[in-house]
């Protein structure tokens, strides 16, 4: 079998993560996590989510573990980035029907440490979550945020807000909606459509 990719002809077997149900529908799960340069943070609740999500997708996760996962994401921040502050990310996919992942590591987002003075974010109201009982999860279909980020640094926002169907707002492109009222502090439930976020739960 062979494929073209970039218009070269190449042995199907050399990109056969082409043929996994993540690149061609986005059936998958991802996890970023924030390397301090000693650790990932919040690392053990980043991979309980990851198997809830597995979970909720009926993805056999028997065969890996999440201490080893966790290893392996924290020795390649090492080898990678050493003490410098970055980011790992891990996309889980299935491949011949059983569950496979990558784990990358990328530096810390410059276009968000410059931001981090600015006070502005934006409303994005063209574009819509649609709250449902995946709506929760953090999948490998992440068009909506992708566009919603572009957006934001196209006009020098510091996030972009995301509306739901219901016309209320759900949460940010990258970050977990939260507000101050007297003594509490609120965020909106997973039924408004919002990732399960990290933060969210802490």
């Amino acid at each position: 079998m062979i494929t073209n990719k970039n218009g070269e002809i190449v042995p199907s077997s050399l990109i056969s993560n082409f043929q996994n149900s993540s690149f061609k529908s986005g059936f998958g799960l991802i996890e970023t996590m924030l390397w301090t340069g000693t650790k990932v943070q919040y690392g053990k609740k980043h991979f309980t989510r990851l198997w809830t999500g597995a979970e909720c997708l009926q993805i056999n996760m028997s065969h890996l573990s999440k201490t080893k996962l966790l290893e392996e994401c924290e020795m390649l921040a090492l080898s990678n980035v050493a003490q410098e502050k970055a980011m790992i990310r891990l996309q889980l996919f299935l491949e011949k029907e059983e569950a496979s992942y990558i784990i990358e590591t990328m530096p810390f987002p410059a276009f968000r440490n410059s931001l981090q003075n600015v006070k502005r974010i934006g409303l994005i109201e063209e574009w819509v979550i649609t709250p449902s009982v995946f709506s929760h999860l953090k999948t490998s279909n992440r068009l909506l945020y992708e566009m919603a980020s572009k957006q934001a640094k196209r006009n020098q926002w510091y996030d972009a807000l995301l509306m739901n169907s219901y016309g209320r707002i759900a949460e940010g492109s990258f970050n977990n909606i939260f507000w101050v009222k007297e003594n509490g502090i609120f965020t909106p439930p997973l039924t408004e459509g919002c990732v399960a976020g990290i933060m969210r739960a802490e």
